[in-house]
């Protein structure tokens, strides 16, 4: 696309302005909507070279169809899409303002205004997970901070969305990884909600002391706080520590935990919980799962992969079980999300703490839906 084509959407027409910036995968323009509003229109990157070409194209289908889910003000809004000869064209909104990256280069934010910025961008990332989107990509670059001060997650194309994500034919798991920003755990092609939590410590981090984190690590990974760069970090620092935690399992469990820390409202839950998205479900004696509404933990699946009634928890002899209620596409249970196993119908196992539940499987997909069990006070 070029200044001055038109690009005929669902909504109307959108005039291409200037071209903003182009990078690996995709090309951004300025444009105009009918009104003469300013929008912001992505079109894949095109070289001529076939297994690139066609990521490019996948990545922006997935960012599309992704958005077209999402509505949140933290979120850049979606505005329209047009498909032309097999290549996607989106329309967003466009944010007067710069990324956190540019804002916040070796420019700190006072802890004030850090814990403004992130419980922001946090209540987004909580709102996306009880949608059941993983970011699996957040970082400085992929939030932008408007001239009015309010911050929006950008970029969705590294997204998972149940089983859409992207998908390199070349590997046998999608792997999405940046080095000092993603779980190190996504260097295996593992990512959870609490993936995304890592990714928003290590966002703080830039936050507090206006440098990437990856300059502070040693050789595990491990991260220098951000008080011993810039001792104005306060307490923000600590939060920073438990997000970055190498271990999934030691982290906070949800964005929400992440954002009641900060605001010093964080308590623990005294009996066993499931986490499902940013919400916890308490299991007294016995919780099923599925789509049907008055299930304990209903779940949301437009695609309806997921049976009405999936799954159940219960408790039995002091110990709590699982078992799949001869559900459709299969209860899967794993400690390690690598290494998923399938549950037999109406065969119960016992849980464990930090067990992840799979709703829904594929082996290069990965999990369809995940929740994990919680056991307090577990070692």
């Amino acid at each position: 696309m070029k200044p001055g084509d038109t690009l005929r959407g669902q909504r109307g027409p959108y005039t291409v302005t200037r071209k903003l910036a182009e990078g690996g995968m995709g090309v951004v323009h300025l444009g105009r909507n009918a009104s003469g509003d300013a929008v912001v229109i992505k079109e894949p990157r095109i070289t001529g070279k076939s297994d690139q070409d066609q990521l490019c194209i996948q990545k922006l289908g997935v960012e599309t169809a992704i958005l077209k889910s999402l509505s949140h003000k933290h979120i850049m809004r979606y505005e329209d899409s047009y498909v032309d000869s097999g290549l996607t064209y989106l329309v967003v909104e466009y944010i007067d303002g710069e990324t956190w990256e540019n804002a916040f280069k070796n420019n700190p934010a006072s802890e004030g205004d850090a814990d403004k910025h992130i419980i922001q961008v946090l209540d987004a990332l909580a709102y996306m997970h009880d949608q059941n989107v993983i970011y699996r990509d957040f970082k400085p670059r992929n939030v932008m901070l408007s001239k009015r001060g309010e911050n929006k997650i950008i970029d969705f194309g590294a997204a998972k969305y149940f089983y859409t994500q992207i998908q390199d034919p070349k590997y046998e798991h999608t792997v999405i990884f940046s080095f000092g920003w993603t779980a190190p755990e996504q260097q295996w092609g593992g990512a959870s909600f609490q993936s995304d939590i890592y990714a928003a410590g290590a966002t703080l981090f830039y936050l507090l002391t206006g440098k990437p984190p990856a300059l502070w690590m040693d050789g595990r990974g491990q991260i220098k706080p951000p008080s011993a760069i810039n001792p104005r970090a306060g307490r923000l620092s600590n939060v920073v520590m438990k997000a970055m935690d190498l271990d999934p399992n030691k982290r906070y469990q949800t964005a929400r935990d992440m954002i009641n820390d900060i605001q010093g409202k964080l308590s623990a839950i005294g009996e066993p919980y499931v986490i499902c998205g940013s919400h916890k479900h308490v299991i007294s004696d016995e919780a099923t799962v599925g789509r049907a509404g008055d299930c304990d933990i209903p779940i949301s699946d437009p695609v309806k992969f997921i049976s009405k009634r999936h799954a159940k928890i219960y408790m039995r002899g002091g110990q709590y079980w699982i078992k799949d209620l001869g559900s459709l596409n299969g209860t899967f249970i794993a400690q390690d999300p690598s290494k998923f196993q399938k549950l037999a119908p109406n065969s119960p196992r016992a849980l464990k703490d930090n067990d992840i539940i799979a709703l829904c499987y594929n082996s290069a997909l990965g999990p369809y839906m995940t929740l994990k069990f919680k056991m307090p006070g577990a070692s």
